[in-house]
């Protein structure tokens, strides 16, 4: 088992949320604490960068889910950045992949949003919760 890892930078108006490793069901709460953390320190607009993600389980998905309507309630948007092998294929067969907000890279979403997209609450050289 790859243990989790994420690590948070700002980007422009996003907070961008690397994380690495596998998320499963006892990953899942630090996966949803950290997230949890940027949305109410940096604003809804976030990214969740997956290149590095090699397993997502169903707690790991329902985490997803969960922050999708958590940003979208709060004016913003959850985008997933690179997934691939095995994370990808099970965005696919759950269909998350057209429900969800998926893009290639940082840059993709860059060029995505919407000119009403506020930036972060806070300065660039803060992080949320010492992330």
């Amino acid at each position: 088992m790859a243990e989790l890892w994420l690590s948070t930078r700002l980007v422009g108006p996003l907070a961008v949320v690397l994380a690495g490793g596998e998320v499963d069901l006892g990953s899942s709460p630090d996966l949803r604490d950290h997230l949890l953390a940027v949305l109410c320190h940096l604003g809804p607009w976030l990214v969740l960068d997956l290149t590095r993600v090699t397993f997502v389980d169903s707690s790991g998905l329902a985490v997803l889910v969960d922050f999708w309507r958590r940003a979208r309630a709060a004016g913003g948007e959850l985008f997933l950045v690179g997934p691939s092998g095995a994370v990808a294929r099970k965005l696919e067969v759950t269909g998350l992949d057209r429900r969800l907000a998926v893009c290639p890279d940082v840059d993709s979403v860059l060029e995505s949003l919407p000119a009403s997209c506020s930036g972060p609450h806070r300065s660039a050289g803060q992080e949320p919760g010492g992330a």
